[in-house]
């Protein structure tokens, strides 16, 4: 399986974390409303931001993404900074890629569990 670049540094913080609602919900006539349970699991989804990356670090994680990930094609094994447990996800998109300094770029990844 695909591991993510342990070459990178941790990204910038905060670390942006959304949990995916696995209810459904339907409301009647009357204004009475039942719901339940749409999924056996919740998947979260991660918006990680390096503000500084030098030109090794970019073009590793720029590399990762386009040849080995291929963006949203492959799954890879990636490692949560905030509670070091590793996760199957995949990349959802890549925003915000830019030169802050002379060789320096931010880049944001949007990461969802599979």
């Amino acid at each position: 399986m695909i591991n993510f670049p342990n070459t990178l540094p941790n990204p910038s913080y905060p670390m942006d974390v959304e949990f995916e609602d696995t209810s459904i919900s339907s409301k009647f006539e009357d204004g009475s409303v039942q719901t339940r349970s749409k999924f056996t699991r919740s998947r979260d989804t991660f918006k990680i931001t390096w503000k500084r990356l030098d030109m090794a670090e970019y073009n590793t994680l720029i590399n990762f993404v386009k040849n080995v990930a291929k963006f949203k094609a492959n799954a890879f094994y990636w490692t949560n900074p905030d509670t070091n447990v590793e996760l199957l996800v995949r990349i959802n998109a890549i925003t915000n890629v830019q030169l802050v300094e002379l060789e320096y770029h931010s880049v944001t990844l949007e990461l969802q569990e599979v």
